[in-house]
Formats: structure tokens, sequence, C-alpha cells
């Protein structure tokens, strides 16, 4: 199975770049770089990011589009929505710059130890951010948004590799990436649909993916679900929550 994409710009003589790695098509001076000239139809018959922008000599590049093509997802990944993260890898993910780019140091005894200039751990680097593309798919109708914001990792300890393997992220929006706002009913039946900002939680203390031995068969997701449910229906103040399946490319 394969699909054909077709990108388009209305402005004359624009020319098409795009990058299927998550990579931005040109850096912010406009010069060409990671982009492949669009000459025809791009064939995909993956799971695929496809961004895309238009430059044109004298002009300003245009913003990035970002689409993410999802084949042949199971019926468990069908079900829930789908949070696809995207940007390059060495810059917003992983080494040497990204959030969570751990280079030189040392660990011992579960602590980590700066080696000297050039060695950091930015996920222990709080509020530490990068630029990242952010969608978000419902399942029943490939609806929902795309937004460039921050991202963060979030959490305290949870932040530290060793004792939490999965990160916890936090998306900040802000008019250093793009719109200041978010704007989308996240949470149906609410009456909140503006956000400075959202966390996509990976569980810490008793998940399956917590350090300790202790923890680890106390494993469970019900437990701060209903908690928070019930605070709702008391009439207090808690956080909201939905579950969903999260991509980074």
């Amino acid at each position: 199975m394969y699909q054909d994409l077709t990108i388009t710009c209305p402005t004359e003589d624009a020319e098409i770049l795009y990058t299927l790695n998550g990579k931005v098509p040109t850096d912010e001076g406009g010069r060409f770089l990671a982009g492949r000239p669009y000459t025809r139809p791009v064939r995909i018959s993956g799971t695929t990011v496809l961004r895309a922008m238009a430059v044109k000599p004298g002009w300003k590049p245009s913003a990035i589009e970002n689409h993410t093509y999802i084949f042949n997802a199971s019926e468990g990944i069908r079900s829930l929505p789908v949070v696809s993260l995207v940007g390059d890898a060495g810059t917003t993910f992983y080494e040497p710059d990204g959030v969570m780019a751990i280079v030189g140091g040392t660990y011992s005894n579960g602590v980590w130890t700066s080696t000297g200039a050039g060695s950091y751990n930015n996920p222990l680097d709080r509020g530490l951010e990068r630029p990242v593309s952010c969608e978000w798919i419902e399942p029943e109708d490939n609806s929902g948004f795309q937004i460039d914001c921050g991202i963060q990792c979030q959490g305290n300890s949870a932040r530290d590799p060793v004792k939490m393997p999965k990160h916890a992220f936090r998306l900040v929006f802000k008019g250093d990436y793009g719109s200041k706002k978010l704007d989308y009913a996240m949470f149906p039946g609410l009456p909140i649909a503006t956000f400075d900002t959202l966390v996509l939680r990976a569980n810490f203390n008793f998940s399956w993916l917590h350090w300790s031995n202790v923890q680890r068969p106390r494993g469970q997701r019900i437990r701060d679900a209903f908690i928070k449910d019930c605070l709702h229906d008391m009439g207090a103040l808690s956080t909201h929550k939905r579950n969903s399946r999260k991509n980074m490319i």
C-alpha cells in the first residue's frame, strides 16, 4: 500500500523543499540545506512525517507545513489519539543538543557527574527547551491540530534517565515558535479550549518503568485517573487528562 503526496504553493516561481526525516527543510537564513526540491508527487508506503516549505529569492521563506501519515496501525493504536512530535533528532530530541541529550560525564551509584567542559546532561537541566512540531490526531476522523511550540523534559526525579528511561514532556506555546496559545478543545465536555502549556505524562511513581522493584509490581494507571475524577465530581481543583499514544520522529 502506498500514497502519492502532492505539494502546492500559490506563489509564482516559488520552489518547494521538503524532508522526510524530521529536519527543517532550510535553515533560518533561507540557505538550502536539508530539503529536497519538490519536482513530482512524493510516494510513501510507511509511517512518514512530511515537512515542507516554499522559498523564493528575495522573499522570506514560508512557514513550515508538517503532516504525519500513519500506515498499518494496529487496532490498539487506532483506538486512541496520536501525539506526533517532530524535530531534528540531533537538535530537538537526542545527542548532541536535544532535550534528552547526554554527552560525556559518568554515572556512579545512579548519580551523574560532569567530566569537565563539553559534558552535559540535558534531561536534568530544568527548563531547557527546544523547538518541536506537535500534531494531535483524533482516531475517529483524523482531525486535530498541528502547532509549532517548545518542548521540555517534565518532572523531577523522572527526568533522570537512570531512574526513568521514558521521559515525560511539557509543551509550551509561545510567540517564539508560532501561536502564543493552543486553541483546541483538548478535553471534550469542558469549557476550556485555550492553553499556554500541556504536559505529556509518562507516569513515574507506581509505574511499570519505575527504577524501584518495590514500585513496579504496583504499577497502575487507574489510581491517578480515579482520584482526579473524584476531585472534579466534588468541585475541587484537579488536572484533566486524556490518554494518547506518543510518536517521535
